[in-house]
């Protein structure tokens, strides 16, 4: 038999239709049947010739063969068409965690929380510093009733403008401010304390003077002539300045005053107010010497000795204080109208004594301002010489007698000229340093001292032994 080369292919010695597989190419083997040869490469030992159905099977096993060995070539050639995207597979399990990435940007601010639960209460917190003090007399509650005022520093400046730090309050000590009060009512003074060098007499000067023009006048219907042409008059500073300050306000005065020479004298600064229409009043006095030093204090009648009889005591609308009258009514104050003084000892002892003036008895009305201040018909409620009934308790309240002079004992005894000497005993008078030679404080009753001669009969120790008797 005509042999044949070979290539080892494992293929079964039997294949069926159904049992052909594909085989890897590595480990096919084509064979080229010889007659002598099975297709396994082992030699046909002349067992005749293959049967029908051998033939058939090695011939679709070669077809196989080829078309395998034809596709690997194909295969390993050109890559073929992708196929179509199979299912997702399940998911793979976690992977290690990897490093941090670097911090992101600061987001945007995000909508306002509600509102959380409050927090327990912390402990109390140290006591702030102290902080400075309000000017007093500011209140936001209603003023109450009534009206005090009360002077607390007087400056004197170089322009000669007085500047006066003053308070003003209720009846319970509320502060009030300036506009609780009656429109310009708030005014002031200022006088000094002059002390007569020979007879050691005390008098107030003004150093808020004004000039009036005498003018005709009407007294009881008829015209008449003013008893001075031109007068001089004490008065009160008013529309001056007003500004708060620490405890109250400061007035500065709107006039100027003349320059204080004597500055170790006694100084008095005294100022009023009202409000409701006059229906609350206060008065006011503050003594102070310029230079420093306790200031003389000079009282020689209580207010409350005023008030037995005049009760409320209220003059020119808001004076009450006797110690604040005396410092208008001094002996520089003239009544333009009658010519009279209103030196205060002497207008006062004159209206007391009223109808028992010798002037008056002689036919000369006393009279103020005009015939609607006449005082011609008043009559003293007691004995006249009854002194102590208002000069009782004032701290110089004794001097009715121990400091006469001229114009105190004139002022009711008027027809007394001491400067002529008429109706004077002693003579023409030309001080009062001499009084005291003649009138002694005290003395037998009826005698010239001036107690003696100020005795009333019908207490008179000498009546009362002669009932005795």
């Amino acid at each position: 038999m005509t042999s044949m080369k070979t290539r080892d292919v494992p293929v079964p010695e039997a294949l069926g239709d159904d049992q052909i597989r594909r085989v890897p190419e590595s480990q096919i083997r084509i064979a080229v049947m010889s007659p002598c040869r099975c297709f396994d490469g082992r030699e046909w030992r002349g067992k005749g010739k293959l049967s029908s159905k051998n033939r058939t099977l090695l011939v679709a096993a070669g077809i196989v063969v080829a078309v395998v060995a034809l596709l690997a070539a194909a295969c390993a050639s050109t890559p073929g068409l992708a196929g179509s995207q199979g299912a997702a597979g399940p998911q793979g399990p976690q992977g290690v965690l990897g490093p941090a990435g670097p911090p992101g940007p600061q987001g945007a601010a995000g909508s306002q929380g509600p509102q959380g639960l409050p927090g327990s209460k912390g402990p109390p917190a140290p006591h702030g510093a102290a902080g400075s003090a309000e000017p007093s007399g500011r209140s936001a509650s209603v003023p109450g009733p009534g009206l005090k005022l009360k002077i607390t520093k007087v400056e004197l400046p170089a322009d000669n403008k007085p500047a006066i730090t003053f308070r003003i309050t209720d009846d319970k000590g509320g502060p009030l401010k300036p506009t609780d009060l009656d429109a310009n009512s708030i005014r002031f003074t200022l006088a000094e304390l002059v002390v007569d060098k020979d007879s050691g007499l005390m008098q107030y000067h003004s150093y808020v003077t004004r000039e009036v023009k005498g003018a005709e006048f009407t007294f009881n219907g008829e015209k008449k002539q003013p008893g001075a042409a031109r007068a001089t008059q004490a008065t009160l500073d008013t529309g001056g300045l007003i500004t708060e300050v620490d405890g109250g306000y400061t007035y500065v005065f709107s006039k100027t005053i003349a320059s204080v020479v004597d500055k170790t004298a006694t100084l008095v600064a005294a100022g009023q107010a009202t409000r409701d229409n006059r229906g609350a009043v206060a008065n006011a006095e503050f003594p102070f010497v310029p230079a420093g030093g306790t200031p003389i204090s000079h009282e020689v009648v209580q207010t409350q000795n005023c008030k037995w009889c005049h009760d409320p005591l209220k003059a020119h609308g808001a004076r009450l204080e006797t110690q604040y009258c005396v410092l208008c009514h001094s002996p520089q104050s003239t009544d333009a109208v009658s010519g009279n003084t209103v030196d205060f000892k002497v207008m006062v002892h004159k209206i007391h004594a009223g109808q028992t003036l010798p002037s008056v008895k002689a036919g000369t009305p006393y009279f103020i301002g005009g015939d609607t201040h006449n005082f011609s018909a008043v009559a003293f409620p007691q004995d006249l010489r009854n002194c102590t009934t208002c000069h009782a308790g004032a701290k110089d309240g004794d001097n009715w007698k121990t400091a006469p002079s001229a114009a105190a004992c004139g002022s009711c005894h008027d027809n007394v000229n001491f400067k002529t000497g008429e109706n004077h005993k002693g003579g023409p008078q030309t001080n009062d340093a001499t009084c005291k030679m003649c009138h002694k404080p005290d003395g037998q009753e009826f005698d010239s001292s001036v107690a003696g001669a100020h005795t009333i009969p019908n207490a008179s120790k000498q009546r009362s032994s002669a009932t005795a008797n």
